[in-house]
């Protein structure tokens, strides 16, 4: 989804955890959260990485990555992006269980009810077809709590193209150098990814969008 950020801003979202958990709740069809704190700390043991060595790698203090994985911090889409190409993750890896978890074939499908989603900052992901990490697109759905760009975590672009449909409530997907685009429900759009944008919930409420993105480079490397 993600790979390059254009905006290197920080985040108070940690501190609206409790209030977006609340929100969250009712409108989510899915069974467990996963904090991206928690799948840093177990990819990070899983390669043998002490914590001061993953932070020397990434090039953050130790003590930045022992808050995100304490949850006591919501790092930036920017610094995720850095995580994920040092240790050499798959997008699947932050966004839902693990790909070896599910049905390898030609055939998957995902219940109501019955998937899993991540919390990121100000943003909730749901892959909805993690067993197939091979895959040319990405089916994701996405709850957007996000109410400006700088909260989104910045402008991002990546290799293919992309499509969104709103679900719930209203989107406005800011590009550099275009138009902002205000969607409500029932609105698509398909767009290169290569131009760098950000989405942000419009409204008293979140939003809820379906989000199919297709990729050529190796997920989360820079676009060229």
């Amino acid at each position: 989804m993600v790979a390059r950020s254009h905006d290197r801003t920080s985040t108070t979202a940690a501190k609206r955890g409790p209030r977006r958990a609340e929100q969250a709740s009712p409108e989510t069809d899915h069974r467990d959260a996963f904090h991206f704190g928690d799948r840093l700390r177990t990819f990070r043991k899983q390669r043998g990485l002490s914590l001061e060595r993953a932070a020397e790698m990434v090039g953050v203090p130790a003590s930045t990555l022992s808050r995100i994985e304490n949850r006591k911090m919501s790092p930036t889409l920017d610094l995720i992006q850095k995580i994920v190409r040092t240790m050499g993750l798959h997008p699947y890896d932050v966004l839902g269980r693990d790909p070896a978890d599910g049905n390898h074939g030609s055939i998957s499908v995902t219940r109501r009810g019955s998937g899993d989603y991540t919390e990121l900052p100000n943003i909730l992901y749901a892959p909805l077809h993690p067993d197939f990490p091979q895959a040319a697109i990405k089916p994701i759905l996405v709850t957007l709590f996000a109410r400006s760009v700088r909260e989104y975590g910045g402008l991002t672009a990546h290799a293919g193209e992309e499509f969104l449909y709103v679900l719930q409530g209203v989107v406005e997907i800011h590009f550099e150098g275009r138009p902002t685009q205000r969607l409500e429900e029932g609105d698509s759009i398909f767009f290169d990814s290569h131009i760098p944008h950000a989405y942000v919930a419009s409204g008293r409420a979140q939003a809820k969008i379906l989000i199919v993105a297709s990729t050529i480079d190796r997920p989360f490397d820079p676009a060229r």
